[in-house]
């Protein structure tokens, strides 16, 4: 599959009104009015909060990317459990099939089945999710090569994370 194809028809349909949580805008804004312009936000799925933010006039662009948490293992209990939305008559569905994880190797691909069932038309498609996660040293690492230097890496409370930290945030510039 082009790379380029993989976020489009029933996954992109599917994705907003399915996803398990919204990303609020407001921290993300805090750090940036904070920390300056422009900002770029890493992992930014269907873009939340990157459209929001750059409705208020912000100069923030987005990048889909590893992301800087370790994502968790789908619960055992979850696999086959349809989350399924319905609007306008249409449902929309998407269901955990499968799930291999390597943590050494820090990659999750997971199997997901997404569905668009419309009166009598049912559109299945089985995508593959592949995760990889960086720790804070690999993610220094990564972003070395790529003419960047990073400022300061900190979790949630603004204190600094630690290289077994499992969510933070990363501030960037130029090298």
């Amino acid at each position: 599959m082009d790379p380029a194809d993989f976020y489009t028809g029933l996954v992109a349909e599917a994705y907003a009104p399915l996803k398990a949580f919204a990303q609020p805008s407001e921290a993300y804004e805090k750090f940036i009015t904070e920390h300056g312009q422009p900002a770029l936000e890493l992992a930014c799925g269907d873009g939340e909060p990157l459209l929001a933010l750059r409705g208020r006039g912000l100069d923030v662009d987005g990048v889909a990317m590893v992301p800087l948490h370790i994502p968790s293992p789908t619960p055992p209990e979850q696999f086959g459990l349809r989350n399924e939305k319905i609007t306008d008559g249409v449902t929309l569905a998407v269901t955990v099939i499968d799930q291999e994880r390597d943590e050494d190797l820090r990659r999750q691909v997971s199997t997901l089945r997404y569905e668009r069932i419309d009166g009598d038309r049912h559109e299945v498609l089985d995508r593959a999710w592949l995760m990889h996660w960086c720790t804070v040293d690999g993610f220094t690492e990564l972003v070395t090569g790529t003419g960047l230097q990073v400022d300061s890496i900190t979790q949630a409370d603004g204190s600094p994370a630690g290289p077994e930290a499992t969510d933070f945030t990363v501030l960037l510039r130029p090298s």
